[in-house]
């Protein structure tokens, strides 16, 4: 009696032994995959806080280079209006010539600076043109 009863509690702690090693091994299991997982989760973080700072450096970076070049940029600016509304202006009739006055006599030196100045105009003259084309297509148009 007492080995019959020996043997079935030994049987019954082997049942539970086995249950409690199925159940921790499957929660072994579930940890692991939840490892996995929170691990795939920072590598992807990772990546995107490493892109955000990229950005956030070139952004930096372009912002420094606004900041250096602000006043040149202004002062572009605000000729392109002006040429912009000079250009407008002679739409609307107004003659703006382009007068040269020669102070000195003419050497050979200065008739060929008289001559780069005179190709300068002529290449301001297009690209004053060709804008005032553009500005009257515009014009047109509304």
């Amino acid at each position: 009696e007492d080995y019959e009863k020996l043997m079935a509690d030994s049987k019954k702690k082997r049942a539970e032994d086995s249950s409690a090693k199925a159940e921790k091994e499957g929660a072994l299991a579930d940890a692991e995959s939840e490892l996995l997982e929170q691990t795939s989760e920072k590598k992807d973080r990772e990546g995107e806080d490493m892109a955000n700072k990229q950005y956030l450096s070139k952004l930096h970076a372009d912002c420094d280079w606004n900041l250096e070049n602000y006043d040149s940029r202004k002062e572009a600016r605000a000729e392109e209006v002006e040429s912009l509304k000079k250009a407008k202006d002679v739409l609307n009739g107004a003659d703006y010539s382009l007068l040269q006055v020669e102070t000195k006599p003419a050497t050979l030196l200065s008739k060929s600076r008289e001559q780069s100045c005179l190709a300068s105009d002529m290449d301001h003259r297009r690209m004053l043109q060709a804008r005032m084309a553009l500005l009257q297509g515009f014009c047109e148009d509304m």
